[in-house]
């Protein structure tokens, strides 16, 4: 993680070990999910977590990288199940109304004007 971070992106076995922890990891909690598309689906959050934030590392403040990489993975999870359960809002400012196609325009119909 170190020589990745000098030279400011992942080499390719850098890359290798953190899918193998994520896949270490999620061995684990597999049978959590019982829906194989959300357990792929929250694999695949954990895994963008990974690589979203392998950056954020510090080695001068911990000595072994393997808990804190542990860690965002299983946010990663967390969240990507938060997302298919519907906990997760991305935006509260949108409103989301339904529209009748029968009802707009005082009931003639949506295509005249």
């Amino acid at each position: 993680m170190v020589l990745s971070k000098g030279k400011g992106q992942l080499t390719k076995e850098s890359q290798d070990m953190l899918i193998l922890l994520a896949t270490q990891t999620f061995r684990k909690k597999y049978w959590n999910y019982k829906d194989t598309d959300i357990r792929d689906d929250c694999f695949q959050t954990g895994l963008l977590h990974l690589f979203q934030n392998w950056k954020s590392f510090n080695p001068q403040k911990y000595d072994t990288c393997m808990p804190y990489f542990t860690e965002i993975f299983k946010r990663g999870l967390a969240d990507g199940m938060n997302m298919h359960l519907g906990r997760k809002q991305f935006n509260k400012d949108i409103k989301i109304r339904m529209i009748s196609i029968d009802s707009v325009n005082e009931g003639k119909g949506i295509y005249n004007i």
